[in-house]
């Protein structure tokens, strides 16, 4: 079992910023492809502990800003 100990607070106003420049940084290397892996709730695990759906909303304003 995979235990995960790292997640973005985004209640805080800087964890936008932060994936917004971790997503410009790809946009200036040229990356114009990003593919996310166990995305949850979904992907087979519907424990709420590990929910991504924030950081799934935080990257998608980021890449759309990116484009």
């Amino acid at each position: 079992m995979f235990l995960s100990t790292y997640k973005i607070d985004f209640t805080n106003p800087c964890a936008q910023k932060y994936v917004d420049s971790i997503a410009d940084m790809l946009e200036e290397w040229g990356i114009d492809f990003v593919k996310f892996d166990s995305v949850t709730p979904g992907s087979g695990i519907d424990n709420l502990s590990r929910d991504a759906r924030g950081d799934v909303e935080a990257w998608s304003k980021a890449l759309e800003l990116a484009i």
